[in-house]
């Protein structure tokens, strides 16, 4: 299916296992995700499980980036 095969070209980046069980932007804030793939690719609300574990200081972050963005 050329669907799939468009999905599977763009997932070549996660060849390496730390990026698949871990996200974040910067290298040093890496968090480990507590959740299946699965449930990270289909689950309804991956977003709160991510917001719920930013610290004051992402979430800051993120807020300023929002702003300007």
């Amino acid at each position: 299916n050329e669907i799939v095969q468009t999905y599977l070209h763009e997932m070549e980046i996660f060849k390496d296992p730390a990026l698949i069980d871990t996200y974040g932007l910067e290298e040093d804030n890496k968090k480990k995700w507590d959740i299946d793939l699965f449930d990270r690719i289909f689950g309804n609300d991956t977003a709160s499980y991510v917001r719920a574990r930013l610290t004051d200081e992402e979430y800051e972050k993120i807020k300023l980036n929002e702003k300007y963005m």
